[in-house]
């Protein structure tokens, strides 16, 4: 267990979590705009710091912030070491992006799906089921019926275990 800072709305507050029930927020690396750090530069984080601290002042230092679109998520890191970890991994996952985003044979829709496939194959054993495949269609903003889903992936199964047609 370790104490976990976390922004709720407008309100700061700490608690003691175990670290397998922290809520993981996806941020598609492709929308980060860049990451601040040492400076309180979104209204949330302001709001926060002044509701939370009740006259304790939120130190500028202690903040990254990684803007995506048009929202930030911010952290709260009281060591420099851990920030400086934090800013520097996201910089590190960020060239590996852009890096492989600039081979000519890779298309940034391609990349993004090698993303989503990585975040349904849990059990990481490259085989789709159905509901990796549901998982699959929710990644990637596809929204319809599970009845039909579930239709979509029986045929194409049963079309891979049929002998070809010509």
């Amino acid at each position: 267990k370790r104490a976990v800072s976390t922004l709720v709305g407008a309100v700061m507050a700490t608690k003691e979590v175990d670290c397998t029930q922290l809520h993981v927020k996806f941020i598609d690396i492709a929308d980060i705009l860049f990451v601040q750090s040492g400076f309180i530069g979104s209204r949330k984080l302001e709001a926060a710091a002044t509701l939370a601290f009740r006259g304790e002042r939120l130190d500028p230092a202690q903040v990254v912030s990684i803007f995506h679109g048009t929202t930030t998520t911010d952290f709260i890191l009281k060591d420099d070491e851990d920030r400086k970890a934090l800013v520097s991994s996201i910089q590190i996952i960020r060239d590996a992006y852009h890096k492989a985003s600039m081979k000519p044979n890779i298309k940034r829709e391609q990349l993004l799906l090698r993303y989503a496939w990585f975040d349904v194959d849990l059990g990481r054993h490259g085989v789709l089921d159905l509901a990796g495949f549901l998982r699959l269609l929710r990644r990637i903003n596809v929204y319809i019926k599970q009845e039909k889903a579930t239709k979509i992936y029986r045929d194409y199964c049963s079309e891979l275990h049929s002998e070809p047609q010509y």
